[in-house]
């Protein structure tokens, strides 16, 4: 894989790791909540060693690579407050980006938006930006099935692309449980069915040079660690509020106010 390729995927797999639900809210939860949220102006802080091993002659190499993607648009960057390169990724990239990862692009995952949009015309609610929708909602299964941890897993993958484009935000309860919801963004491009966001292009199949998606994933399981236990988030940061234990049924959705049992949980 060339250098180009390697940083891309790289900094994929961080920006994956910054935008997966947190599940667990652990001691390190503060800094990825932290990291999520300065993403727009600061990108993710990469080093060279997380892309390979660090001599001078490799910081060079990847100064170099990382000038070449930033001038043909692929990303971002910018002087880190954490004495890193901030890297984030423009929608060229960001495709880019999936395709070397193995990973479902974005043009499929947008179908997701669509889903949500429906939930809300089955329950009679006008569609917004407040309501949580539980992932047991948009997969139509149960916590417990058999087949719950595969369909869970497919929308997390593709509710992260989502994130990272700044369409949906997630939320999870101290059971784990994870619900979504739209931002204005992707409550608009809902209601343009067919259209992608800004930049994003149709796309159908992987890299001839991808990783193994086992590569992507354990590059995102690194990183991740990297995250919760270095100092980005200062001591204040409390991180991101768990979503109340509660709601109706196996649905487990939430809503600002009360709402009588509907089809989704009988």
């Amino acid at each position: 894989m060339k250098l180009t390729d390697q940083i891309l995927a790289t900094a994929y797999s961080a920006t994956f790791a910054v935008f997966e639900p947190i599940r667990d809210f652990l001691p390190g939860s503060p800094n990825l909540f932290h990291l999520r949220h300065h993403y727009a102006t600061e990108g993710v802080p990469l080093t060279t060693a997380d892309v390979e091993s660090s001599t001078g002659a490799s910081r060079q190499r990847i100064s170099k690579a990382l000038k070449f993607l930033q001038n043909e648009g692929f990303i971002a960057t910018n002087d880190s407050r954490y004495n890193n390169i901030g890297v984030r990724l423009l929608p060229k990239g960001h495709d880019e980006g999936t395709l070397l990862c193995s990973v479902r692009p974005v043009s499929s995952s947008n179908a997701y938006l669509e889903i949500m949009l429906n939930l809300f015309q089955v329950l009679d609610r006008e569609p917004n930006c407040s309501d949580w929708l539980n992932e047991t909602l948009l997969t139509g299964v149960n916590y417990g099935q058999p087949e719950t941890k595969t369909l869970l897993s497919g929308l997390q993958v593709a509710m992260t692309q989502l994130s990272i484009c700044g369409l949906v935000e997630s939320g999870s309860s101290i059971k784990r449980q994870v619900s979504y919801r739209f931002k204005p963004e992707g409550l608009d491009l809902a209601q343009r069915l067919g259209d992608l966001p800004d930049g994003y292009r149709q796309l159908k199949s992987g890299h001839t040079d991808s990783w193994p998606v086992n590569q992507t994933w354990q590059t995102v399981d690194r990183i991740h660690h990297k995250y919760c236990t270095g100092k980005y988030a200062d001591d204040s940061e409390i991180g991101e509020i768990p979503l109340p234990v509660s709601g109706f049924g196996y649905g487990m959705f939430f809503f600002d106010d009360m709402y009588p049992k509907t089809e989704l949980q009988d």
